[in-house]
């Protein structure tokens, strides 16, 4: 059984890096829209809108920048940067700091997407 990652399905930028991401990591993990009516997620609906959540089938849970580096951790590519996350300190600090700066403008992250991404739409 694979993880789950609940994202919002309302926002632009989380649609498209959800998108980008099940292309690369879907055959890791499952993408859920926390919208679907089959949300049976165990973390309340108000946490899951406001940063991605990874839900593994033992229960272990990931949310924000640690999230995003499990599931990227699937795949080699992503090893090293769960290792720093976990291993460096301030690193963890820097990319969840990272990461709120993103979801607190998500408007703003998504405009900087379409110029970084100009298929984006």
């Amino acid at each position: 059984m694979k993880p789950t990652l609940f994202y919002d399905s309302k926002c632009r930028f989380c649609c498209f890096w959800a998108k980008r991401w099940e292309m690369k990591y879907g055959a890791y993990v499952r993408f859920q829209p926390l919208q679907e009516e089959t949300n049976n997620s165990s973390v309340p609906r108000h946490e899951l809108e406001k940063v991605v959540h990874l839900i593994f089938p033992d229960g272990a849970i990931y949310k924000g920048a640690e999230a995003v580096l499990h599931m990227m951790a699937m795949r080699s590519v992503g090893r090293s940067l769960l290792w720093l996350y976990q291993h460096i300190p301030g690193f963890a600090w820097f990319s969840e700091r990272i990461y709120l700066l993103v979801t607190s403008c998500r408007a703003c992250a998504w405009k900087f997407t379409k110029i970084l991404f100009p298929s984006a739409k």
